[in-house]
């Protein structure tokens, strides 16, 4: 794998962009980059019994619902988390029932992978702009100032 430029001097100097008008290596260096690591971003969303039966399938789903039920006369956060699945729902985002996910998988009522499938509803996953992920804004005049002008 190539080293990163961080710079925008260098960068468009670089094979693909040097030819380029400036507004057109403004836009690449704009656009995602997958060859950038990926991001992960937050975004609610709201889930339920019948989100944990599609996630996880039928059988796991019933299992981890059933073993949720029987410790919720235990524990207090579950009973109340258990009123929400059968309510509204639980935000998949939100950092406490992230955290509350993976106790589970500690107590050994969830497996790995299907937190990490219930923990991937809340996720969108992304990748950055060269632009964004060096921190320098793009425009055709930067492009322009970086290749010599004025």
């Amino acid at each position: 794998m190539a080293p990163i430029i961080t710079s925008l001097i260098d960068r468009v100097l670089q094979e693909d962009v040097k030819y380029l008008p400036d507004w057109a290596v403004a836009d690449i260096l704009n656009r995602p980059d997958p060859s950038l690591p990926e991001i992960t971003e937050y975004q609610e969303r709201l889930f339920g019994v019948g989100t944990i039966l599609t996630v996880l399938g039928v059988d796991a789903g019933v299992q981890f619902l059933d073993a949720l039920e029987a410790a919720s006369s235990k524990s207090p956060a579950i009973r109340w988390a258990m009123m929400l699945l059968k309510g509204n729902g639980i935000d998949a985002a939100n950092p406490v029932v992230r955290q509350q996910i993976d106790s589970l998988v500690d107590t050994g009522v969830l497996s790995k992978a299907s937190a990490d499938s219930l923990k991937a509803l809340g996720e969108v996953k992304r990748f950055p702009s060269w632009a964004e992920y060096n921190g320098i804004e793009v425009t055709a005049r930067t492009v322009g100032l970086a290749r010599g002008g004025k």
